[in-house]
């Protein structure tokens, strides 16, 4: 059978000698605009359940200092190790949530010794040349410490004190470079902790508190005067009535401002909630969840892409069921349908839902992380390829010791023949249907580095 391979892309590195720069420092260059930012973020990874870990037992049981408030959810000292695994895996940006609640005083000041450490990890993703992405994150929790509501009552002083606590952000960081993204505040709800059908008056709210945000943070200047800035929706939903009463804030500045939201659906596959019949829990990917999924990306091309505001998925995530294979093909479906409409997406990598171990650093499902994040430069397009059995060999250079191979084919989004941990570089798959495919993964070393691939042959 005659198949070709044709590399769709490949990334060249250059190295370039710069004037020594701080940590994260903006260099003399002009601010990418909004779209050339979403454009070049092309697979996210949250840092979840570490800086925006919180609860008043923290402050009672341990002696309350970052790295307590860090590693009270489960996951250990965030290191930059961490974060260069993180990118050899593909992804070139992540969002650092950081809940400040239990760190600012009477006044609202935030405690230095606090956002020293939040410096510091974002100064972890911006030297391994990531995009990185910060926020207020559970300041909007549904708990006892979830200050920051949409309510109109309240606004006054949540209003004032959301700008208290972006204005110091704002002016630790006004001169990073464009690498660096605000985002307003996560997941924010009423103050019934209501997930849907909020009122006017609280989607008002909510706008309102986005353009509060953006003000705040403009008159700091430096180059918070162009930076790009991210705005949620209420509860950061992709509910249509949701999106459609989401107000892109007025700007000083144009082309600067990326709104957010999160998806989990379809949710009888990515999670087994306790509201939905078990009856309707599903672990293998089906046409009716593609269907699903393709109706939210609809409503929001509708919204936001068509109306030329780009647009990012913050959060996205799946349950592990002992499903790798399916998994991989909803994540293979889910960021398809996020891209065609120009929309990066963020994973969200932790409990239940984690990918990454962060202790050993290797990721556990190689099958779903290359559905995340292969480079371009990795991927083939497979032409001419007839029904039947197709065989092929990957050649790869570097590396420390064995090297294992994980990759998929996929035509239309839809995954039709994986492999994982394989210590062999010769596949062979049959496909039923002819057409044009593309393959997608990956090959790492023993230590989990990734391992450049030089060659491949037919």
């Amino acid at each position: 059978m005659k198949i070709s391979l044709k590399l769709i892309a490949w990334a060249v590195v250059l190295a370039v000698l710069l004037v020594a720069l701080p940590v994260g420092a903006a260099a003399e260059t002009q601010h990418e605009t909004a779209a050339e930012a979403v454009a070049s973020i092309k697979a996210g990874w949250n840092l979840g359940n570490t800086l925006d870990s919180n609860g008043e037992w923290i402050a009672l049981y341990t002696a309350g200092r970052p790295s307590d408030y860090e590693t009270a959810w489960g996951n250990p000292v965030t290191t930059r190790a961490m974060l260069h695994a993180v990118k050899a895996a593909g992804f070139n940006a992540v969002r650092v949530p950081v809940t400040y609640a239990q760190h600012l005083d009477s006044g609202a000041n935030i405690d230095p010794v606090w956002l020293n450490r939040v410096a510091e990890v974002i100064g972890y993703v911006l030297d391994e040349g990531m995009y990185c992405v910060t926020n207020l994150h559970h300041d909007t929790g549904e708990g006892e410490l979830g200050w920051l509501k949409a309510s109109a009552v309240d606004l006054p002083v949540t209003g004032a004190k959301l700008q208290k606590v972006w204005g110091q952000i704002a002016e630790r960081f006004k001169d990073y470079d464009n690498h660096l993204l605000f985002e307003s505040f996560n997941e924010i709800l009423n103050t019934s902790n209501e997930w849907s059908n909020p009122s006017a008056g609280d989607l008002d709210t909510v706008n309102q508190l986005n353009q509060l945000f953006v003000d705040t943070v403009r008159a700091t200047g430096g180059g918070n005067a162009e930076r790009n800035l991210i705005v949620n929706t209420y509860a950061a939903a992709v509910d249509y009535s949701i999106i459609n009463a989401f107000v892109l804030p007025n700007d000083t500045v144009q082309e600067h401002l990326i709104a957010e939201v999160h998806c989990y659906s379809p949710w009888e596959f990515t999670s087994e909630p306790a509201w939905m019949s078990p009856t309707r829990w599903k672990d293998t990917w089906d046409s009716d969840l593609e269907a699903s999924l393709d109706v939210i990306f609809n409503n929001l091309n509708n919204r936001f892409t068509k109306n030329n505001i780009p647009l990012i998925m913050g959060e996205f995530g799946c349950e592990d069921k002992n499903n790798e294979s399916e998994r991989a093909k909803w994540a293979s479906y889910f960021v398809t349908k996020a891209a065609e409409i120009g929309v990066p997406c963020f994973y969200w990598d932790t409990s239940t839902m984690r990918l990454f171990n962060r202790s050993t650093l290797q990721f556990e499902f190689p099958l779903i992380a290359a559905a995340l994040a292969t480079p371009a430069s990795e991927e083939l397009q497979i032409t001419g390829i007839d029904v039947g059995n197709a065989e092929f060999t990957i050649q790869a250079s570097g590396g420390v010791g064995a090297l294992s191979y994980s990759f998929y084919i996929l035509k239309g989004g839809k995954v039709y023949y994986s492999s994982a941990y394989s210590q062999s570089s010769k596949f062979s798959f049959n496909l039923t249907e002819s057409g044009v495919y593309q393959l997608r993964g990956y090959v790492q070393d023993e230590l989990g580095n990734r391992v450049v691939v030089s060659m491949h042959n037919v």
